[in-house]
């Protein structure tokens, strides 16, 4: 793995691994606040976020949701984090590691498995994850229509 710090054009820190960037080259955390809006369930009970990389996006998970569990999955031991430590948050290096519960929201930033690759282990599970996510996101609002116009 190739990973590169580098700063992004409005002076915070930014990471490319393998060519590929993490986070906006423009404005990474306005990008991250912006997915983690998007992203964020308030209705889970707890969170798996995947990645952690500089911390961008589990500092911004921590400004929303300051007390329920999050575990992240570090998906390389050489990620680069400088975050500070939460009583809530346990960071873990395999699946076999992660606790689950029946309101667990997972958290996959699309450019995390693009660094992965075809060949890393975890792969074609996260890979599964991403595109239930999408389809589901895609398909929600109109599979709620067509439940509430059949009942």
């Amino acid at each position: 793995m190739e990973y590169v710090v580098e700063i992004a054009r409005n002076g915070e820190q930014t990471l490319r691994v393998n060519g590929r960037y993490i986070y906006s080259k423009y404005n990474p955390s306005k990008e991250v606040k912006a997915w983690i809006e998007r992203e964020f369930d308030d209705t889970a009970t707890s969170y798996v976020l995947i990645g952690l990389g500089l911390g961008y996006h589990l500092d911004e998970l921590m400004k929303i949701n300051m007390n329920k569990r999050i575990q992240v999955l570090a998906l390389f031991s050489e990620e680069l984090s400088h975050f500070s430590t939460y009583e809530n948050v346990e960071i873990v290096y395999s699946f076999a590691d992660l606790h689950s519960d029946e309101g667990i929201q997972i958290l996959l930033p699309l450019a995390w498995l693009q660094v992965l690759g075809e060949d890393h282990p975890l792969y074609e599970s996260l890979a599964d994850i991403k595109r239930k996510q999408i389809s589901f996101k895609l398909c929600s609002e109109k599979m709620e229509q067509n439940f509430k116009s059949n009942v």
